[in-house]
């Protein structure tokens, strides 16, 4: 929106443009804007050792008068409420390795003083790149447009918390030209003095995209500050001042503003309407596991509303099985290790599901193995978060006494499936589908298989139906695209529309009744890609990419507002203590979806040809640098 001034004082003022430019014109006279009184904010700039801000180019010259125009134009007539910048960019950003070979993640985000009356943020604005080195090239990449509290009010983000985010997409980069992303509701920053607005980039694998324009021939400075890790690893977009590089720009020798405004009412001329998956969803940074760890099973707790990492181990090769659960708590965006202990150390690839015993719901955790030993177990336990106890149960998995760790996981009405598996003894895939009932707790080997063995599984139920998407084929040692639907009343299996890239090594979720694929693979390459499958039309499409490739994660949702992703095996088969969480302020469910039936003959058929309904974002998949033979 254009900040509305009253219309006998906007003409006062174009007259006074009119006679100063004309000043400008004739004179050549050199012409400084006013500056309102700015506080000094204190700021303690930790710089980082190997990642840095780099800008895309030296300042070129350029007309005198033209830029003197450009500026006294903005300044005279804003058109926003709040902003710093003239509207101009004369350089642009990139938070880089040294030398510059690609982006990492960074917050970067303008201080403004809460004005009077103009308290209910609306709209924040962002003009990206500049036009002295356009690249056309980061258009379409998405980005976190983000809304922080200054509880304290001193200008300074340590004390920050996030208000509001939304997602979007970066268009129309190196033409100062300003992208609205609408906050609906907007939020409200009338608890404060001041506040912060700005956006969150992503990370890539090259080449490096000058994110960030700045406007470096203004006299307003110290306002535009950037927070990220100096590792490059993802950022906290929660709290910004959890970062380890935390400073105003100026400070890191790049003085200028950001081109990010943020305005109290909707735009009043078109603009290009940025896009998310879904809209108002985004991707952001949680806090860190108590350790980094590989090999989880992730369990959304709906009892209580908490997600538990279980089981797992801290180190690829060798390492020690962990002991204990690790509960995040989405309120407090914290993590806590309980005391409740595990039976055993055969916990690494478990396979963990909420089902109901006698009107009490647990966590049942399935088979598993260690990794000194390199045995495998068919032991199950079940998990009271609320009471904080581990209890055997009687009833073990007959394929992992024999070797055979659990495959795609999922619950049909209060029973855990279990699909594919790998058998280590003999290093194949498996394809039998199995099927526990909590009372009286037992196993039941179902008599349809999987049209081929598959471990390692992306396994999820949409209404009465079971889904599958990829698997890792041990016999090839390579993941795969083939996709399956079982329905567990007919016990009939048919094949449905491959997902678009290989995939394993993750779990599949049920997000408002369209099955996610999370990441995952590895054999041998790693994705950071959303997969999202429609039952209903039967095809593919992808969504928001989240920032770190990984597999062998803990992950699951709620269903409706929430996907928890935390630790899992990076491209360096390092362990990840990093979480990452998919939120919608708002639902994107919206009314009930038709419940998807099987259609297909119950034998394996021909599968269509998928056509991916969106363009993946950056960061592009990685390959791994070396690809080691599967382990468990």
């Amino acid at each position: 929106m254009k900040k509305q001034i009253n219309p006998s004082v906007k003409a006062h003022l174009v007259r006074g443009a009119f006679y100063l430019l004309l000043l400008i014109a004739v004179c050549a006279i050199p012409f400084t804007l006013a500056q309102r009184n700015t506080i000094k904010r204190p700021a303690t700039v930790r710089l980082p050792v190997t990642v840095m801000p780099h800008v895309s180019s030296a300042i070129p010259s350029r007309s005198f008068v033209g830029a003197r125009t450009a500026r006294l134009l903005h300044s005279l007539i804003p058109n926003s409420v709040y902003m710093i910048d003239d509207g101009t960019a004369e350089n642009a950003v990139a938070w880089t390795d040294n030398p510059p070979t690609q982006n990492f993640e960074a917050l970067w985000f303008n201080q403004f003083d809460v004005i009077s009356g103009q308290t209910m943020i609306s709209t924040v604005s962002v003009a990206w790149g500049t036009p002295v080195s356009p690249d056309p090239g980061m258009d379409g990449t998405a980005v976190t447009i983000a809304i922080w509290s200054d509880p304290n009010g001193d200008g300074d983000p340590s004390d920050a918390v996030l208000l509001g985010q939304v997602s979007g997409t970066i268009q129309n980069s190196g033409t100062n030209t300003f992208i609205d992303y609408t906050f609906s509701p907007p939020v409200d920053v009338s608890a404060f003095t001041s506040f912060f607005v700005g956006d969150m980039t992503p990370m890539n694998s090259g080449p490096v995209h000058y994110f960030q324009g700045i406007d470096q021939d203004s006299t307003l400075h110290r306002q535009s500050w950037i927070a990220a890790m100096s590792d490059g690893s993802a950022v906290d977009l929660v709290n910004p001042g959890n970062n380890d590089t935390v400073g105003i720009i100026d400070d890191f020798g790049i003085p200028g503003n950001w081109l990010i405004r943020a305005d109290t009412g909707a735009a009043v001329s078109p603009t290009p309407t940025p896009t998310g998956t879904p809209a108002s969803c985004s991707w952001s940074g949680g806090s860190d596991l108590p350790f980094a760890g590989i090999r989880f099973s992730g369990v959304f707790f709906p009892a209580n509303g908490k997600f538990y990492a279980m089981g797992g181990r801290d180190l690829q090769t060798g390492g020690t099985e962990f002991t204990h659960p690790f509960e995040y708590d989405p309120v407090g965006n914290s993590w806590t290790t309980k005391a409740a202990s595990y039976p055993d150390p055969f916990v690494s690839n478990i396979e963990c599901a909420v089902a109901n015993d006698s009107g009490t719901d647990y966590i049942y955790c399935v088979g598993g193995s260690q990794s000194s030993s390199a045995t495998e177990t068919g032991r199950v336990f079940r998990y009271d978060p609320v009471a904080d106890v581990i209890t055997t149960v009687a009833a073990d998995w007959p394929p992992g006494d024999a070797s055979t760790l659990p495959g795609g996981i999922t619950v049909f009405n209060n029973q855990i499936y279990i699909l594919g598996g790998f058998d280590v003894l003999n290093n194949v895939s498996t394809d039998e589908i199995w099927v526990f009932t909590p009372n009286p707790a037992g196993w039941v080997q179902k008599s349809t298989v999987l049209p081929v063995p598959l471990a390692y599984i992306p396994t999820a139920t949409i209404g009465s139906l079971i889904y599958t998407a990829g698997g890792l084929d041990l016999a090839s040692g390579t993941d795969q695209t083939n996709s399956f639907v079982y329905d567990p009343v007919a016990d009939s299996i048919s094949t449905i529309a491959d997902i678009p890239r290989p995939s394993s090594d993750t779990r599949g979720l049920n997000f408002c009744n369209q099955f996610y694929v999370i990441g995952g693979g590895g054999f041998p390459t790693y994705f950071n890609e959303v997969d999202i499958y429609d039952p209903v039309s039967n095809t593919w499409s992808i969504g928001t990419p989240f920032m770190t490739a990984r597999r062998n994660a803990a992950n699951d949702t709620d269903g409706t507002n929430n996907i928890w992703l935390a630790g899992g095996i990076d491209e360096n088969l390092g362990s990840l203590a990093s979480t990452e969480i998919f939120n919608c302020p708002v639902s994107p469910c919206g009314a009930p979806s038709p419940t998807p039936t099987a259609t297909a003959t119950p034998t394996a058929t021909a599968t269509p040809t998928a056509t991916p309904g969106g363009t993946r974002s950056t960061p592009t998949p990685r390959p791994r640098p070396t690809a080691p033979a599967p382990r468990p």
